[in-house]
């Protein structure tokens, strides 16, 4: 839901104040939310990075061993995240 809003800076650190988690969103463009960071324990290190690429599909990447060391890999396809 944070991300379907729009953006009215480049960058919005802690979007998901007062949670249990970490929530760091990105526009590289000014338009659109295209790149996200998650941190799931707000421990420092970013558990989950999301992406969207140039087709509009957005890319998740997990660090399951919350090392910042991406392990697992998903893409969107319809509504839910599959592994690649």
């Amino acid at each position: 839901a944070l991300v379907e809003k729009a953006p009215t800076s480049g960058k919005v650190k802690d979007a998901a104040k007062g949670k249990p988690y970490k929530v760091d969103l990105y526009s590289d463009d000014g338009k659109a939310w295209n790149r996200v960071k998650i941190d799931l324990n707000r421990n420092g290190k970013w558990d989950e990075k999301w992406s969207m690429k140039s087709d509009g599909s957005w890319h998740r990447q997990v660090a399951s061993a919350d090392d910042e060391h991406y392990d697992a890999k998903f893409v969107m396809r319809d509504g839910t995240w599959k592994q690649k």
